[in-house]
């Protein structure tokens, strides 16, 4: 095992410089596309990229992607310079992601976190104190745990108003909005707020593509569509959707699945090692879900079913289970 560790460890300095070099590569293919479209040629040029898939040889696949983010950078569709500052509070699983990603975009990125011993990559800030943060940054993104990001959200607030700050627009990535939009809802009408949810994990490899909902919040329009603009531009797929439907279905989509696992591999754990002999593949693919949502524990479960809906949601489950097992007939 410290073999393949140190190996991994070789690999993630290659990529590092991979990155690096793409970098490089996509800001020149910007500048290529700024003067396309002042001159009026096409963005696409199939000539051109034939010519790079082919030199590409094995690896014209990656090259494919390549060329089809560079098309979407020279076209204007993705910015690599967006001159505004963010800040994230939290520096978690998904705020070490949203840093790595907004540091290829924004001119500064700025991070802030309460256990303070923050090793930030390159070119980003990390700073002691929240108002720090809250003063410099034009963007805030919320990212702390779940069960005390409207905590987070309420302390920046206070700085907002007690610093009497402008223009700025705060959101959260929370999982579930319920006790979070509220939160929002007391912010002055100086800012702007609203509300997303990542579809994704802190695994991805590329976030391009990748979808995030985001929501406004009532009484507080116009967030939203900032949002939509941002990170349309630096290549996500945003979807706009309300916050109460939102929480209905996360229940279904989120909750319900690590309710499931959490439960089932808490139930196997009470037996004894021998198990694992009896297991087939829906054994190894429950225990896999479950050593993967082990981290996030029960208090994330008891967030989401804590929803005022959540009663009635597991009532129907139980039901179903019972008339499923055949029990209900006993």
């Amino acid at each position: 095992m410290d073999k393949i560790g140190e190996l991994r460890r070789r690999i993630d300095v290659i990529d590092r410089e991979i990155l690096e070099l793409l970098e490089k590569r996509f800001k020149i293919a910007m500048e290529i596309g700024r003067i396309k479209r002042g001159l009026g040629i096409d963005i696409y040029d199939p000539k051109r990229e034939r010519e790079v898939i082919e030199k590409a040889g094995e690896y014209a696949r990656i090259y494919m992607e390549i060329l089809r983010y560079s098309r979407m950078i020279q076209q204007g569709e993705i910015d690599l310079n967006i001159d505004n500052s963010i800040g994230i509070v939290g520096y978690g699983r998904m705020g070490r992601l949203f840093t790595e990603i907004f540091r290829r975009y924004f001119r500064d990125v700025i991070i802030y976190d309460i256990k303070r011993d923050i090793k930030p990559p390159k070119n980003v800030i990390a700073v002691d104190k929240l108002e720090e943060l809250v003063k410099d940054s034009d963007y805030i993104m919320v990212s702390t745990p779940l069960t005390n990001i409207h905590e987070s959200i309420a302390s920046i607030r206070r700085l907002v108003i007690e610093l009497d700050l402008k223009g700025k627009t705060i959101f959260d990535i929370a999982t579930i909005k319920y006790r979070v939009i509220p939160e929002l809802s007391k912010y002055p009408d100086t800012v702007n707020v609203a509300s997303i949810h990542p579809m994704f994990g802190p695994e991805i490899e590329s976030h391009i593509g990748r979808k995030i909902l985001i929501m406004d919040v009532p009484g507080k329009e116009g967030g939203a569509d900032k949002l939509i603009n941002l990170f349309s531009k630096i290549g996500f797929r945003t979807i706009e959707t309300d916050y109460i439907s939102h929480d209905i279905y996360i229940i279904y989509t989120i909750g319900l699945p690590y309710l499931f696992g959490y439960t089932y591999g808490k139930t196997v754990e009470t037996l004894d090692k021998d198990v694992d002999m009896y297991g087939g593949p829906s054994y190894k693919l429950f225990t896999e879900y479950y050593r993967k949502i082990l981290d996030d524990g029960e208090e994330f479960i008891n967030y989401i079913f804590m929803h005022p809906s959540g009663y009635e949601i597991l009532r129907k489950v139980t039901n179903t289970l019972w008339s499923i097992s055949g029990l209900d007939k006993i």
